[in-house]
């Protein structure tokens, strides 16, 4: 995992089947090439949790995010209404947003970013 451009630290712990890898600032790994780093050392990927800096895009009524840095866009999932609210009158600034990418086995499926916490960016 440590080999992956942009990866300052890994830490995996077979019993608990999960790594923690702590990113470099401005690095451009992306989801999709830790989970096929992960099938590549002979393991079944599973839910990702994230903490990303990402711009809130609204397309139509369509809540996303784009990581800064990859520039991969998810759907997004909130846990309330007032986080909905939060992101929505956001949209086009900067937030730090956490929470958890499912694992889905259909990889044409538009992936969803089920966001827990959002604090926007301050200057």
């Amino acid at each position: 995992m440590e080999k992956l451009p942009g990866v300052e630290s890994a830490t995996v712990k077979l019993n608990e089947g999960r790594a923690v890898l702590q990113l470099k600032p401005e690095n451009r790994v992306t989801i999709a090439q830790v989970r096929e780093r992960v099938r590549q050392n002979g393991f079944t990927p599973r839910d990702a949790v994230v903490t990303a800096r990402a711009d809130v895009v609204l397309e139509g009524d369509r809540l996303r995010v784009r990581v800064s840095g990859t520039d991969e866009t998810f759907d997004v999932r909130v846990a309330s209404a007032s986080l909905d609210q939060r992101l929505r009158s956001g949209a086009g600034r900067p937030f730090v947003v956490s929470g958890t990418i499912p694992f889905d086995k259909d990889t044409t499926a538009a992936p969803v970013l089920q966001v827990t916490d959002a604090r926007p960016v301050t200057p």
